[in-house]
């Protein structure tokens, strides 16, 4: 919408017609358009390099849910209480389910779900997170197949700790554009922010919303009482605006400035970061 504007304010000096021209006629990204159209064959005679090859994990079968449940010292005082009904206190987190739990030819069963021992969850979860589902659609997997104490929140931490899933992760939505109204007049609302260029100095920016027109300032410094002076110079030869949009730095938050903007009957607009 910006750059619109801006072409539509140079534009206006000029009595100009629009004309359509096909892109047949009218190459004008010829780097996309005029690429070569066949594959290279492939060169048998140059080096290739084989970096990695990655199996992924293994099934897990029965036997070995036996066997492992077998040296599982948890699960074996499960089976245990489960024959006895004297639950110690260190299997509350199986007690809970105890009308649930059961065995069946060496393997604990939580109604129609394998519990599977210790040293087999993290396989499992490996199994469960190929292609990198997410949360909810790993959680739904296992749920339908296996189960273990705390096993959502293995599922959690799983997520967190792949670095693919990080990076092609949602983050928070951002908050809805509101587009601005166009202004009636330059030098109505203004913008202000300081862009810092180490090598150099830090200026201070000034953009009009009507003109897109910029003006800049070098700074000796940031303070409130050097941002005031740099904008009454500006001010001068310009004219003080009805609105400054601005964000929360120091600057702009503190006492002094807002004092000046009521001084000026210039309303103070900030707005959140990003």
């Amino acid at each position: 919408m910006s750059r619109a504007e801006g072409w539509a304010l140079r534009l206006q000096p000029f009595d100009f017609e629009i004309k359509h021209i096909a892109g047949s006629t009218n190459i004008s990204d010829t780097l996309s358009r005029l690429c070569s159209q066949t594959d290279l064959p492939f060169d048998d005679n140059a080096e290739h390099f084989l970096c990695t090859i990655g199996e992924g994990p293994t099934a897990i079968t029965l036997e070995e849910i036996k066997s492992e449940t077998r040296l599982d010292e948890t699960l074996i005082g499960v089976v245990k209480a489960l024959e006895s009904g004297d639950w110690p206190s260190i299997l509350f987190r199986y007690h809970a389910f105890a009308a649930e739990l059961g065995v069946t030819n060496g393997i604990i069963i939580r109604d129609d779900r394998i519990v599977p021992p210790e040293k087999l969850r993290s396989r499992a979860l490996d199994i469960a997170h190929r292609g990198h589902p997410g949360i909810v659609s790993m959680r739904r997997t296992l749920r339908e197949k296996v189960w273990w104490p705390c096993m959502d929140r293995d599922v959690v931490n799983k997520i967190q700790e792949c670095s693919g899933c990080a990076a092609v992760s949602n983050q928070l939505p951002p908050e809805p554009m509101q587009r601005k109204e166009m202004p009636d007049r330059a030098w109505q609302q203004i913008a202000i922010d300081f862009f810092s260029a180490k090598a150099c100095a830090t200026f201070l920016v000034v953009m009009d919303y009507y003109s897109r027109f910029l003006h800049v300032v070098e700074m000796n410094g940031t303070t409130a009482t050097k941002t005031i002076e740099a904008l009454e110079t500006i001010f001068i030869e310009q004219t003080y605006p009805e609105t400054i949009r601005s964000d929360n730095g120091p600057p702009f938050s503190s006492d002094e400035f807002a004092k000046y903007c009521t001084s000026k009957n210039i309303r103070l607009v900030r707005t959140i970061p990003y």
